[in-house]
């Protein structure tokens, strides 16, 4: 095989040294490949007549240029790969969109709480049929859109949350998610890069039904107590009544049976009998001799 000449190259982007932008040239430095101090020399390149390259470097070289790079390389994807699973068999209903609105993760939660299989929604932009019977943004497009503004028009209650500054909550009453009146609260905030460059927003669902039902029930009980409550009639104050016969003297001047002034100034009402002592007066006639001797 004829060789026609040899150049030096960087032997990561296999480019001449001169051509190279990355050119660590064997300094000690940080490599931009393998984020480690550089410690690789330039390299012979001997072009062949045919056009073909022979890289003269040490297979162990070789090996110490590969590895780096590519353990790093498989560090960040483990990385991903473990962030998104965490997110996947989150127990909150959770649901990831890209800058282009399209779902990317729709979690296992989500599917539970929506009827909606990821399958059907990954790649797409239909994440709003879950919720909604037409098209309209959902809280992580208005993130991602930033279009705050719109928010009165498209939530009844709404507002930041206390722990996420740059997101956004809303929740309300949604009469046929998934074959069930619901409601939910959605919290979304907005994903950005190392570099603060929006990659895409992440919306949480929560089913807050069994609260809200159970507030409704005391807030309906509290209602009735406070409605008996003014309805109560009560009687205070001094009552001026007869030492002899027990009648009261209403405000116009009218002596009153007892009964019938409680029963008037009250919800109480009276039913008659007779007690034991006054059934054995009865029986032994002290209670006329005691009427007539009045």
């Amino acid at each position: 095989m004829k060789t026609v000449k040899e150049r030096e190259i960087c032997p990561f982007t296999l480019d001449p040294v001169e051509d190279c932008e990355i050119a660590c040239n064997g300094e000690e430095q940080l490599c931009p490949f393998t984020l480690d101090s550089c410690s690789f020399s330039r390299q012979r390149l001997t072009l062949n007549a045919d056009d073909s390259v022979m890289l003269h470097l040490p297979n162990t070289k070789r090996e110490a240029a590969r590895n780096p790079l590519k353990s790093h390389l498989a560090a960040i994807e483990e990385q991903r790969a473990f962030s998104e699973k965490l997110v996947l068999h989150a127990a909150v209903p959770t649901f990831v969109i890209n800058p282009e609105h399209k779902v990317i993760i729709w979690n296992r939660a989500c599917e539970e709480l929506t009827g909606m299989r990821a399958d059907e929604v990954i790649g797409t932009d239909d994440h709003w049929k879950a919720f909604y019977t037409h098209k309209r943004p959902c809280l992580a497009d208005i993130v991602v859109n930033g279009d705050f503004d719109t928010l009165p028009d498209l939530y009844s209650l709404y507002g930041r949350p206390d722990l996420i500054s740059e997101g956004i909550h809303a929740e309300g009453w949604y009469p046929n998610l998934n074959g069930k009146r619901r409601y939910i609260a959605f919290d979304a905030a907005p994903v950005f890069n190392g570099e603060g460059v929006l990659i895409g927003a992440i919306e949480t669902l929560q089913d807050l039904t069994e609260k809200k039902q159970a507030e409704a029930e005391k807030e309906k009980l509290v209602a009735e107590l406070r409605g008996a409550l003014a309805q109560v009639k009560t009687l205070t104050g001094h009552l001026p009544i007869c030492a002899w016969c027990k009648r009261i003297r209403s405000d116009r001047g009218y002596w009153k049976q007892i009964e019938a002034y409680i029963e008037e100034h009250t919800e109480a009402r009276f039913t008659h009998g007779i007690c034991p002592q006054c059934l054995r007066e009865v029986e032994s006639g002290e209670s006329e001799e005691r009427c007539g001797k009045g």
